[in-house]
């Protein structure tokens, strides 16, 4: 069975827009998950509230979300 070159594109790309979006939520997630622990600031309780309200989010639900809040965006890993 011989791979299409195209096919080969789609998969490589998809695993790097993947990687992409691990690696940044990542970085925010832990940078943001060390800010709310070391650091007592103002609404810290609705910023909790609102992130674990998050987590129950389907992943297309909040892409559907960004895309609305970014209709014209370009996607910057090509």
């Amino acid at each position: 069975m011989r791979l299409d070159s195209d096919l080969i594109e789609i998969v490589l790309l998809s695993l790097r827009v993947t990687c992409t979006g691990i690696l940044i939520a990542t970085i925010l997630g832990l940078g943001l998950t060390l800010l709310l622990e070391l650091k007592r600031i103002p609404a810290q309780g609705l910023i909790v509230a609102v992130l674990n309200t998050l987590t129950g989010l389907p992943p297309v639900i909040a892409g559907l979300v960004l895309y609305l809040f970014f209709p014209g965006a370009v996607l910057w890993v090509f």
